[in-house]
């Protein structure tokens, strides 16, 4: 895991010379066999962003995407840079849900989000 921790710091270094001081953004998706629970994955995001921190040399903050909102996680994978890629399937698998679940939920926040303005509207 450090290789593969200084490799994509290697890659996010490109970014980072473009954003001065600001955080790494790094979104990852984990095998759920290896990390059946949230626990697991929560444990598994400590390890990755006290690695990835050290080896980057600044903040890092990292995105689990199994557990994220489906409009973040489709805004990370279709608009982020992929700096390692271990499972193309699982990627593939993950993306195609992400987008389903995403476009089932744009109807009711684009609702929730016309009555929020007019209820707190002037």
């Amino acid at each position: 895991m450090r290789a593969s921790c200084r490799r994509i710091c290697s890659a996010a270094r490109l970014r980072i010379a473009c954003t001065g001081k600001s955080d790494v953004d790094v979104g990852v998706l984990l095998n759920r066999h290896f990390h059946p629970g949230a626990a697991d994955r929560f444990d598994a995001r400590l390890r990755l962003t006290g690695r990835l921190q050290a080896a980057a040399g600044r903040d890092v903050d990292i995105v689990i995407l199994n557990d994220a909102p489906p409009q973040l996680v489709r805004h990370i994978m279709t608009g982020g840079h992929r700096l390692m890629l271990a499972d193309s399937a699982l990627d593939h698998a993950h993306l195609r849900t992400t987008l389903s679940r995403a476009a089932d939920l744009e109807p009711f926040l684009r609702r929730t989000r016309a009555v929020k303005s007019t209820v707190l509207a002037p």
